[in-house]
């Protein structure tokens, strides 16, 4: 495994870490990520840091 799939990983694993107190992370704790959504808190991390530039 290389040096960036390793990191991308360890990555994933802190944004699984976050994802059980998605309110440390937020502005407003009490109303943000509280409802059901297509992307939840988890989810939505996971695709901004998986976003890769490419042509």
């Amino acid at each position: 495994m290389s040096f960036a799939q390793q990191t991308k990983h360890r990555l994933f694993e802190i944004i699984s870490e976050m994802a059980f107190h998605p309110g440390d992370f937020s502005n407003h704790p009490e109303t943000d990520f509280s409802r059901n959504r297509k992307l939840d808190f988890h989810n939505l991390l996971q695709l901004i840091v998986s976003m890769e530039a490419g042509s």
